[in-house]
């Protein structure tokens, strides 16, 4: 009874963060950049792009600190860095840089009569990012029989569509694949189907997770992060013999994440560990270790 109600409460949280999660994404017109000043010349200004908010050329920046604030337009774009040009104000190393609204239409500005603003840089801009990912997983799961007990073990696979919404340096992502779970044992009595010595576990499950992640780096060509999240497993077929068929049913997972992401430009290579616990029984205890790389744009 605690276990299923465990598995329910689960199960509720991670499909409610996982809405909650895109509906933020999509909607969300706010952008949250983290560009950074790496170099304050006489006239120019060398910015490290943040890779979730891509700037484009005309774009203007507000930099801002305790002592005053300048801005900056944006002149030439490069896949990492950006090259800026002080309108107003004086700029200084360690900033704050953030987006500015454009000039409007009845103002007259040299920005708007050279026609330096493209149509693109008009549109506010979308954080929300999409991705992929495929890996690896390393099952374990202990099941008690009648008179021992089957230490299994087994490789998967999976594959799932992630959409992330980025704030600054935390990350909140909604995922939806499928994942392959493998785990067998040959044990000294035929206790496994009441036949055999050779246990075995094989489950396919659609798999709908949330996660958060914080980068603890924040580089220009690399990101590293720590993160938290839960997920719900939805079984599509098994094949069992250490479990009884009508114990397979939806689970749940808690999910400890660590990863790093190599940026190229607008796009990212993530490659990520996740180690999976999902919620025991009196007999089955169950953990999973992913490892897994994609793609992230």
């Amino acid at each position: 009874m605690v276990q299923n109600n465990l598995v329910r409460g689960l199960s509720r949280f991670t499909v409610t963060w996982f809405i909650l999660a895109l509906f933020f994404s999509v909607w969300s017109q706010q952008s949250f950049a983290a560009h950074k000043i790496e170099k304050v010349g006489k006239k120019q200004i060398r910015i490290i792009i943040d890779s979730a908010d891509p700037l484009t050329k005309g774009d203007y920046l507000k930099a801002s600190d305790k002592k005053g604030k300048a801005t900056i337009k944006i002149i030439r774009v490069g896949k990492r860095k950006a090259i800026g040009k002080v309108r107003k104000g004086k700029v200084r190393k360690g900033m704050k840089l953030t987006r500015m609204k454009l000039p409007n239409k009845g103002k007259k500005s040299k920005a708007m009569a050279d026609g330096s603003f493209s149509k693109n840089s008009a549109k506010k801009k979308s954080n929300l990012q999409w991705g992929a990912l495929v890996g690896g997983t390393m099952n374990s799961m202990s099941v008690k029989l009648s008179n021992s007990t089957a230490d299994m073990t087994g490789m998967g696979f999976l594959g799932k569509v992630i959409a992330e919404l980025p704030m600054g340096s935390l990350f909140f992502r909604g995922g939806l694949g499928v994942q392959t779970f493998l785990a067998e044992k040959k044990i000294s009595t035929a206790e496994c189907n009441g036949a055999t010595t050779d246990c075995k576990t094989e489950i396919m499950f659609l798999s709908l997770d949330g996660l958060g992640r914080w980068n603890f780096i924040d580089g220009a060509g690399l990101d590293m992060w720590i993160g938290l999240g839960a997920g719900v497993l939805f079984p599509i077929s098994h094949d069992t013999n250490a479990l009884k068929n009508d114990s397979v049913k939806q689970t749940a997972a808690i999910k400890f994440a660590t990863g790093a992401i190599f940026k190229m430009g607008t796009w990212g290579l993530p490659v990520e560990l996740v180690y999976n616990v999902l919620p025991p029984s009196e007999d089955v205890s169950t953990s999973i270790i992913a490892i897994q790389a994609g793609i992230i744009f």
